[in-house]
């Protein structure tokens, strides 16, 4: 707080003032002209003026300290307002790595509580997998019983059926005895008949030749006889009087067994 002046030193020089100004202003509102000025009104203003001056004095040292005092406080509000921003920045800074920190564990609450809901979902299909293994276990030993009963008529059915194998076996060796037998008898009739396939083969080439010599006897004879016949007539009537002549007869004859019919 700014310091305060002397009060009653103010209060005086106020009151003496204030009865000079309240004399002068009712001397002018009465009309009476100032009177001329007198050592004891002059004496008397000078120590109002030094009244005033002091106190105008007092005035301006006390603004002075307020001034001085202001600007104190002025440097000192600066200064915590520079503190205050400071720490209003370290503040924020604080409040950004919360902020930060915040949306990590944020973050990190979201997967933990999927990983809960996968964990809660597993368990859900562990347990209904339990179930049905369970229920699947009795199902197992009720068809276990059934299976050790079917397999003690099944070892018995084997059993029998071992015995019908052992018999179709000793068949089947008659039966493949048999059959070995009849193959080698086959496979000599296959071997005649393939021997006799080929002489009949021989023999068909044979005749083939023969008959394409005949042909060729054929063909020669028939040359001839036409060469004869042109040579013996020209032409040759078949008929004589509605009858066949005998060397018609004989042409014909020729003919037939040349193999011209």
């Amino acid at each position: 707080m700014p310091p305060k002046g002397s009060s009653r030193g103010r209060s005086a020089a106020q009151a003496a003032q204030n009865a000079v100004l309240t004399g002068k202003q009712s001397r002018w509102a009465t009309g009476h002209s100032e009177p001329e000025p007198t050592v004891a009104s002059l004496q008397e203003s000078l120590e109002l003026s030094k009244a005033r001056i002091q106190e105008l004095e007092e005035r301006v040292a006390e603004l002075e300290t307020a001034v001085r005092f202001h600007e104190q406080h002025s440097a000192e509000l600066s200064q915590a307002l520079v503190n205050e921003k400071d720490k209003s920045a370290m503040l924020a800074e604080d409040l950004s790595a919360q902020v930060e920190h915040s949306t990590t564990l944020y973050k990190s609450l979201r997967v933990e509580r999927r990983a809960q809901q996968r964990g809660q979902a597993r368990k859900g299909r562990m347990e209904e997998q339990i179930r049905l293994l369970k229920s699947a276990d009795s199902r197992m030993s009720s068809d276990l019983h059934k299976i050790k009963s079917n397999a003690s008529k099944a070892i018995d059915v084997l059993l029998k059926v071992e015995k019908e194998n052992s018999t179709l076996r000793s068949e089947l060796s008659n039966t493949l005895e048999r059959c070995t037998a009849e193959a080698i008898v086959a496979q000599k009739k296959l071997n005649q008949a393939s021997q006799k396939m080929k002489e009949q083969k021989n023999l068909a080439a044979n005749l083939k030749k023969r008959c394409d010599r005949a042909a060729v006897v054929q063909a020669n004879a028939l040359k001839r006889a036409n060469e004869r016949a042109k040579k013996e007539n020209c032409v040759h009537n078949l008929l004589k009087k509605g009858v066949y002549t005998e060397k018609t007869q004989n042409l014909i004859r020729l003919l037939v067994q040349a193999g011209c019919s």
